[in-house]
């Protein structure tokens, strides 16, 4: 339900306001891109998450932020060993943490009984259809999991389109003009978004080009699965490549050219463009994510 049309486009106000207090903090001159896409995000991210108002959300999407950076590290995967002073010890440790702080913020929100629409708080007051919650080891994987996907991946979607924009100044001066136009140097109000259709085509084109997840791993659910002259059993491994089918002529002309117009003209189903990977396991926060690049 968070991620609901409708519950989404309630977050219009807040995504606005906390965008405004970050980018109000820049200032001219040379800037890491990267790390100020980072900060708009993470900003988000754990406002709507874990609630904007609370003084330990941003600290706890801070702890998850470094988790994900450690998680990923060379030396992690390359020595996984459990002893004291490796960085795979110090990954764990610093997993326990993170799993302390968002347990200790769910017995929080637990105790409060007001009325919140940050995610955990309605996680945890979600029930399946025999009136069953998630235990608490559900609540702190569905967080990690729902923070990582919200913050990193819209981190990086917002920097590629920025570079993409940097090397096509005549599409950069477009997507101005037509800022300029509807929102007249004004944050987007919710009607406002649905009218700026070349911004819409500037992202989607970005996400192509660029997809801020390259590929997906899927295994095969029934056995004798005929894919080319290969037959995939249960279980098998399939790694499906979100760049590469972005990057097939056959599907889009020129496809190392930015183009955003060619969005005019072409309708590719799911799983010829899939930035937010395809079928019944594409990725649920979808609309919030284009909410929020848009804003």
């Amino acid at each position: 339900p968070p991620f609901h049309k409708k519950a989404v486009a309630g977050y219009h106000d807040l995504i606005v306001a906390l965008a405004q207090e970050v980018i109000g903090q820049w200032r001219t001159g040379r800037r890491d891109v990267y790390a100020d896409m980072r900060a708009v995000t993470l900003r988000i991210a754990s406002a709507v998450l874990f609630g904007h108002e609370a003084s330990d959300a941003y600290r706890i999407a801070h702890l998850l932020e470094i988790w994900a950076r450690r998680n990923f590290s060379g030396p992690v995967w390359f020595f996984p060993i459990n002893i004291p002073g490796t960085p795979y010890y110090r990954l764990l440790k610093h997993a326990e943490r993170v799993e302390r702080e968002i347990l200790a913020l769910v017995e929080k929100r637990r105790r409060d009984s007001s009325d919140r629409t940050d995610v955990l708080s309605l996680l945890i007051q979600a029930r399946d259809d025999e009136n069953r919650g998630m235990t608490d080891t559900e609540l702190v994987g569905q967080a990690t999991i729902l923070f990582g996907a919200s913050f990193e991946t819209t981190a990086s979607t917002l920097t590629w389109t920025v570079f993409l924009l940097a090397q096509h100044p005549a599409i950069m001066a477009e997507l101005m003009d037509e800022l300029d136009r509807v929102l007249g140097g004004n944050a987007p109000t919710r009607d406002q978004l649905a009218q700026l259709s070349f911004l819409d085509r500037v992202i989607k084109e970005s996400m192509r080009i660029l997809p801020p997840v390259p590929f997906t791993i899927r295994a095969a659910d029934d056995d004798a699965i005929p894919m080319g002259s290969l037959t995939l059993s249960h279980g098998t491994r399939v790694i499906c490549s979100h760049f590469l089918t972005h990057h097939l002529p056959e599907i889009y002309p020129e496809p190392e050219i930015f183009r955003p117009d060619r969005w005019r003209d072409i309708d590719p189903t799911q799983y010829e463009y899939m930035p937010f990977s395809a079928g019944p396991r594409a990725c649920v926060g979808a609309i919030f994510a284009i909410q929020v690049l848009k804003i």
